[in-house]
């Protein structure tokens, strides 16, 4: 254990010279030592909601239509086991022993094993609520939580579950659990709830974003004192004195240029987080988002996890031993790799050196490590001399005159490579005009239904262009903001898409919805149609 720290510490180094000595142009010669996320083979397609290893080689993954995997190598070999619920999706997975298990999943549901998953048996929940999450610090104290505020106990491995009154009505996603009396649960809202006494007693704790539309969606704790909460937009909030005070952590996570991509200040979301001790920690999210802190989330560094799948849950079992699942049967695991010193090699796409463009000025970049490598883990690059900036998706430059742009990447070892530079000018905007387009995939719907609002956005290029969603609800003639991450999108005619959920306690009748674009120099604002209504029964 004490190697692998200090090995985590050293790599963790080697990736700060790196960002300095980039940031100064100088390509860094250090060697680090390197980890690598590499693909397990999981046999399905289904997405992969959770995991949970009970010792080195003992582990299950579950996710959709009731499917269970396990492994007794570590994850050489996946196979899978019968769950007996083919129609649910199973949220959550808890071994506190390798015989020992349970999942819990939607309408209630609840399976456990005494047999290591060679067989799994129905547990009576006593709710019809979606449960998001399970813990079990030992075999027979448990507890389960989900839609509504529900939270259910259990002091005799499941044999009979019981009501726990959480004093919220919010949907709560994830739980962590240190021993039999002390545990904490996140959820919608920026809900934080503790307990010192398993669950008798539940109490709010202060998130720092109470109320807000930020969803945390991962709870973890290394012990009675150090945890870490991760939610939607990037939200971190850690905690070293059992979450009486929860401190914003910066995670500093970039989204990889798609169809559509969120502004400079709408992160990626965070789905799941794991503790490997109370300075060690790993978190997964969208488009295969992987970071890590080996300072107990001062600083977090991105990692290069080799897919563009969401990741969906994380499990570790120490520095060594830790393994993500996602989409389409994802699972990932980390591994030592030969160190490599050679860095990214980065191209400024959009604008080139001595050119002149019409405001705004678009430009994006390409990175790529060298074949071996562990991966590009972020871009960085400056404008005018301003301090760096993490590089988010295109970037839109609308000030008339002369611009210097400096720009660089840094690989998952911290290897960075020298800056480069381009200068070009950006003159006058062009009038143009834009429209968007919005539709829905249904025109009424039911409490915990996701209903999809897409468009496109046309017929002019809109790179930069900032587009919100916004909703009026029943009763209320004031348009409010509906959605909490900003997209852009990308040239003619591209597309966008926003999920809305209707949750439980909104009122019924009619919801409209609109699409926004805020508009550049030179650009019409969106046209009609620009509204869409679903009715909530």
């Amino acid at each position: 254990m004490a190697d692998s720290v200090r090995g985590t510490r050293v790599r963790l180094m080697c990736a700060l010279v790196g960002l300095v000595l980039g940031g100064l142009g100088i390509a860094p010669s250090v060697a680090c030592a390197s980890i690598a996320w590499v693909p397990q083979t999981s046999g399905t397609k289904a997405d992969l909601c959770a995991v949970s290893f009970a010792d080195a080689n003992d582990g299950w993954a579950v996710g959709y239509s009731g499917t269970i995997l396990h492994t007794a190598d570590g994850g050489g070999t996946w196979t899978p086991q019968s769950s007996g619920t083919p129609s649910a999706t199973l949220e959550s997975v808890a071994f506190p022993d390798a015989t020992h298990g349970w999942a819990v999943g939607t309408g209630g549901t609840i399976i456990s094993t005494t047999d290591g998953g060679a067989h799994w048996a129905a547990q009576s929940s006593g709710t019809p609520e979606a449960l998001s999450c399970v813990a079990f610090p030992d075999a027979t104290h448990g507890w389960a939580m989900g839609q509504g505020g529900t939270i259910i106990s259990t002091t005799d491995g499941g044999a009979h579950w019981a009501a726990q009154t959480s004093g919220t009505g919010e949907w709560l996603t994830s739980t962590a659990f240190v021993d039999a009396a002390h545990g904490w649960a996140v959820g919608d809202w920026g809900v934080f709830l503790a307990t010192s006494d398993g669950g008798v007693h539940w109490t709010q704790q202060d998130s720092g974003i109470e109320g807000t539309h930020c969803e945390f969606l991962g709870v973890a704790f290394a012990d009675a004192m150090h945890g870490c909460a991760v939610g939607t937009m990037g939200h971190i909030r850690g905690t070293t004195d059992g979450g009486a005070h929860w401190t914003a952590q910066s995670s500093d996570v970039a989204q990889s240029p798609s169809t559509m991509v969120r502004s400079s200040c709408a992160m990626m979301d965070i789905r799941s987080v794991a503790f490997s001790d109370a300075t060690h920690a790993w978190a997964v999210g969208d488009m295969g988002t992987i970071i890590s802190t080996s300072d107990g989330g001062a600083h977090w560094m991105a990692r290069a996890s080799g897919t563009g799948n969401t990741l969906l849950g994380i499990f570790a079992r120490g520095s060594n031993s830790v393994w993500a699942v996602g989409e389409s049967g994802t699972i990932l695991t980390i591994s030592s790799v030969a160190t490599d010193t050679t860095p990214p090699v980065t191209a400024i796409v959009g604008v080139s050196g001595g050119g002149a463009y019409s405001s705004p000025a678009m430009f994006t970049f390409a990175a790529a490590d060298n074949p071996g490598g562990t991966g590009v883990a972020t871009t960085f690059y400056s404008l005018d001399g301003a301090p760096a900036t993490m590089y988010m998706g295109p970037v839109a430059l609308a000030a008339v005159g002369p611009h210097t742009v400096s720009y660089w990447s840094v690989d998952g070892d911290g290897n960075a490579e020298s800056a480069h530079v381009v200068t070009f000018t950006v003159a006058a905007a062009v009038a143009q005009s834009t429209s968007i387009t919005i539709r829905a995939t249904a025109t009424t719907t039911a409490i915990g239904r996701t209903p999809i609002l897409s468009g496109t956005v046309g017929p002019a290029a809109c790179i930069g262009q900032n587009m919100v969603v916004y909703v009026m609800k029943p009763g209320s003639s004031r348009w409010t903001y509906s959605s909490n991450r900003t997209v852009y999108a990308l040239g003619s005619g591209a597309a966008w898409q926003y999920k809305y959920t209707f949750k439980k306690g909104m009122t019924k009748g009619v919801y409209k919805f609109k699409a926004v674009m805020s508009a550049w120099p030179g650009y019409l604002s969106s046209t009609s149609p620009t509204t869409v209504s679903i009715r909530l029964k």
